[in-house]
């Protein structure tokens, strides 16, 4: 995309901006914006005169976008509803979580206030609130909001703040050319990263059912099959045989009570605590919570060896990663539970792949109704089937879904490097459209 630009540039003397066009003014934003903060939180009715109306918090304005879908309810009078009332064309700005995150309100057919977490952005005189929306994300690209706010508190942008910025203010008309150019533009950016974010996706979905299949159905595909007898599996190859996780292991340990181990105890070296920091990314190599000799020789029971399979078993269930071999000699904390597989019985790695696959994900999900997969415990995972292959076989099963998966993951960090290559490019196209590097006169 080859785009003019403006043939006199000056210095705007905001560090964000840079140089903008000679025409353009750089002004605080309160000079032409009317901003006002939303209304405090009140869950219950304190005045006869109050009635239940709908309100916009934080997690309501995204980027660009407002979701009005469940709006909550709060309580107000009709002076507050007039005072903290929305329309269309209003720029919502978000002054917690993401601070500067904004997006301008349409389509709304209702009564409706914002919560005070939320500033209410009106022009003064004939601005464009998309363009301001388009220059605040440009402000959150840089970074800048980053450096003004952490001077009040880190994640919050407060109405005063927002107020003293210093923003590009070039015409109106050249306002409304920058925000149709942007609309155009990043619409089809977006297409294009949506295109690669369904193919990513569909690849992940793809990756799934190669584990799968290779784990329940073998690399035979025309091999005799019979009925595992469990719902999640249905059939598999006739020489397979069924067992459950608890025959399958020489040992199933919980990590310790929150109890018995305590941050107090930890210590600057010693024996290491493996814990979901290690599970989640797979990576041994990374932590620094150690336990010293006494407590280690009183822990000895939760001791992790290479080949162990360790399960994160709070929050993130599903994190599963094999202990590998050189690892600093220590133990799991509570949020773990540790296998050690029989090697007469399962190859390490086929536990991995299969504690990973829907099968098994089935089976737990079917194992936790009525309560709540956040939390597995020993007794729901003793009672896992699986289907066990001849080890020889296992291994096979094993090295196929590596070499599968790697092709799969190539493509996806392919998808990944495109998206994050057109999510830049939209960033810069933005930055250069609202601090007047292009001209789109």
């Amino acid at each position: 995309m080859r785009l003019k630009s403006y043939p006199k540039m000056k210095d705007s003397g905001v560090e964000w901006i840079g140089k903008v066009p000679e025409n353009w003014e750089i002004k605080k934003i309160k000079y032409d914006f009317d901003i006002r903060s939303g209304k405090t939180l009140q869950s219950s009715v304190e005045n006869e005169d109050e009635i239940p109306v709908k309100y916009i918090t934080t997690s309501n304005v995204l980027w660009e976008k407002i979701d009005l879908n469940n709006l909550p309810t709060m309580w107000a009078n009709k002076n507050e509803i007039r005072k903290y009332g929305v329309k269309n064309g209003d720029l919502l700005v978000c002054e917690g979580g993401e601070g500067g995150r904004s997006a301008v309100l349409e389509k709304i057919e209702m009564d409706c206030i914002t919560q005070n977490h939320v500033h209410i952005v009106r022009p003064k005189n004939n601005q464009n609130t998309k363009f301001l929306m388009y220059v605040l994300e440009s402000i959150k690209n840089s970074k800048w909001f980053e450096a003004i706010t952490a001077r009040v508190t880190i994640s919050n942008l407060p109405n005063l703040t927002l107020a003293n910025t210093r923003i590009p203010f070039p015409s109106s008309g050249e306002q409304n050319n920058v925000v149709k150019f942007l609309e155009i533009e990043t619409s089809k950016i977006d297409s294009y990263s949506e295109k690669y974010q369904k193919m990513a996706n569909l690849l992940k979905e793809k990756a799934k059912i190669v584990v799968n299949q290779a784990v329940t159905k073998g690399l035979e595909p025309s091999v005799l099959m019979k009925d595992s007898k469990v719902k999640a599996i249905g059939l598999i190859p006739k020489k397979y045989h069924i067992k459950q996780l608890k025959h399958v292991v020489l040992e199933m340990i919980s990590g310790p009570f929150g109890s018995s181990l305590k941050k107090e105890e930890y210590s600057k070296n010693g024996y290491r605590v493996y814990g979901q920091e290690q599970v989640i990314p797979a990576n041994f190599s990374i932590g620094d919570y150690y336990i010293p000799k006494e407590k280690f020789q009183t822990m000895k029971r939760f001791q992790v060896f290479p080949n162990d399979v360790l399960i994160s078993c709070v929050g993130t269930f599903g994190k599963i990663a094999l202990v590998p071999e050189n690892i600093e000699k220590g133990i799991i904390n509570p949020r773990l539970i540790k296998l050690t597989p029989n090697p007469k019985i399962c190859f390490p790695k086929f536990l991995v792949e299969y504690l990973k696959s829907s099968s098994c994900y089935s089976q737990l999900e079917e194992s936790s109704r009525g309560g709540t997969m956040d939390i597995i415990n020993l007794e729901i995972l003793s009672k896992l089937f699986i289907p066990i292959p001849p080890l020889n076989e296992q291994k096979n099963i094993v090295s196929f879904v590596e070499n599968e998966i790697s092709k799969i993951n190539k493509i996806i960090s392919k998808c990944n490097h495109k998206i994050e290559k057109l999510r830049e490019f939209r960033n810069s196209l933005i930055s250069s459209a609202t601090t007047g590097k292009i001209d789109l006169r």
